[in-house]
């Protein structure tokens, strides 16, 4: 049980940075052509990066036992 939530531990640390790599990498043009993320989703995107990264904090704050 105790690996179960470690690993889910490791999983909200993780996923801010990739989050963020996300957000910055889906917006120029040179790199999603036609498929560039729009203004809605960018704000919706760096929202839930927000709300990571504070969840993250308070998980790290906790001490993570």
């Amino acid at each position: 049980m105790r690996a179960l939530y470690l690993s889910a531990a490791l999983n909200g640390l993780v996923a801010v940075p990739l989050l963020a790599c996300m957000m910055i990498l889906a917006r120029p043009c040179s790199a999603m052509g036609r498929f560039v993320i729009t203004t809605g989703s960018l704000m919706v995107g760096w929202a839930a990066t927000l709300v990571m990264a504070a969840a993250a904090l308070v998980l790290v704050d906790s001490g993570i036992t």
